[in-house]
């Protein structure tokens, strides 16, 4: 345990960008080019220009996805960076405003869904914009005459094909709330030892409307009294609604000697987010609270255990059960952002009691950015082993690596 000190003492500004002022004339050259009705993709793209937003890689796949009518992957209304989502956000509203304001060199603004009388009906109409529901808002040029070729657009990139997570419900997640794959230290209180601790799955990220994402999975641990060897390669089918997803998994899993063998199947229903817990940004400087809530059943069937102890009783299993995790993060003065988290799974079997685990976790993690692929973190857990089902009472210090 003393040996964490060093690494807990490890763990340790924001700076708001200011949002552009949006008004019709921002699309005065564009419609030197255009004639009717602007395409989204040019529309979005004026947005993106105006507001000073960076092309990062996780911008340029949002506004593949805000302009296209895939329902999959993250849109511009849901990007990590607090800022670029906010100038966006308040960029669009003043957009969809401009429709009761007189024209601008005969650009007229249409927007359908407008609910009158209701205060806030502009955010609400940016967001629902910038999530793809491209027919509420339309920008139209002057129809004169035009000369010469459509003005240039950005460029729509391909998705990345690789995604590092901690866990395959977050492989379609944005990169924000995307768990982390980890290297650890551990101290288990249970068997009083002091081990490594690995935990990583890779996929290939959805592009398009792939809604399939094979992935390899590998979780070791080096602890001497019960360690832990799981291989496992899977595909991870999803359905995204406007507020909840449902995905679903069939995997092999083995351990990297290849000597078990078991068949799993999961089903995990992510419920709506409450209100009072909806991901927003509730002041300046930035923090924010996240939860989520869902609904499992799996299905095991174990071919082989090998040295795998907790399976050397069990033929097969049927769990339901559900996990709920709750998140509340903020910004440091010197821009850092640190993050403390608590969780719970929890699965029952329904014959019996083989297959039962649950497992809580606290959290705290020291991040550079909201979005950033590295952190360095310390993780209590208490409990079972979901998969496992090997009972653990440890503390580690990690360092998280995503993508």
């Amino acid at each position: 345990m003393t040996r964490l000190v060093p690494i807990v003492a490890g763990l340790v500004a924001f700076v708001a960008a200011p949002v552009a002022a949006a008004d019709l004339s921002d699309y005065k050259d564009v419609c030197k080019a255009h004639s009717g009705p602007l395409t989204d993709d040019v529309i979005i793209g004026v947005m993106l220009t105006k507001t000073g937003t960076p092309w990062s890689r996780e911008v340029s796949e949002a506004y593949a996805l805000s302009v296209s009518s895939s329902r999959i992957g993250v849109r511009l209304a849901d990007i990590a960076d607090d800022d670029v989502r906010f100038a966006l956000l308040s960029y669009a509203a003043d957009i969809i405003d401009a429709e009761q304001r007189p024209r601008v060199d005969g650009i007229r603004v249409n927007v359908r869904g407008r609910q009158s009388g209701v205060a806030g009906e502009g955010t609400r109409l940016a967001r629902a914009y910038l999530l793809g529901d491209l027919d509420v808002l339309g920008v139209i040029c002057p129809e004169v005459g035009v000369d010469g070729d459509h003005a240039p657009v950005p460029d729509r990139p391909t998705l990345r094909p690789l995604v590092v997570a901690g866990d395959t419900g977050s492989l379609v997640s944005p990169l924000a709330k995307r768990t982390f794959a980890t290297l650890g230290y551990t101290d288990n209180a249970i068997t009083d030892a002091e081990f490594i601790d690995v935990n990583v799955v890779v996929g290939l990220g959805p592009t398009g409307d792939t809604n399939w994402i094979p992935h390899v999975s590998y979780q070791r641990r080096t602890n001497p009294a019960g360690p832990l060897n799981d291989l496992t390669f899977g595909v991870t089918g999803f359905w995204r609604g406007e507020r909840d997803e449902v995905r679903w998994t069939g995997s092999f899993e083995t351990d990297d000697k290849l000597e078990s063998s078991m068949f799993r199947a999961e089903v995990e229903w992510q419920l709506p987010r409450f209100r009072f817990c909806d991901d927003q940004f509730r002041d300046r400087p930035p923090r924010y609270m996240t939860c989520t809530l869902s609904a499992r059943a799996d299905y095991a069937d174990i071919a082989d255990p090998g040295e795998k102890a907790k399976l050397l009783t069990l033929g097969e299993y049927l769990r339901v059960g559900g996990a709920a995790d709750l998140a509340y993060g903020w910004a440091m003065n010197n821009g850092m952002w640190l993050e403390f988290s608590v969780g719970l799974d929890l699965m029952e079997a329904l014959d019996g009691d083989d297959g039962d685990a649950r497992i809580a976790r606290l959290e705290l993690k020291v991040l550079p950015s909201q979005s950033s692929n590295f952190t360095l973190g310390l993780t209590y857990e208490d409990g079972q082993d979901i998969t496992s089902l090997d009972s653990t009472q440890m503390l580690k210090a990690t360092l998280g690596f995503r993508y």
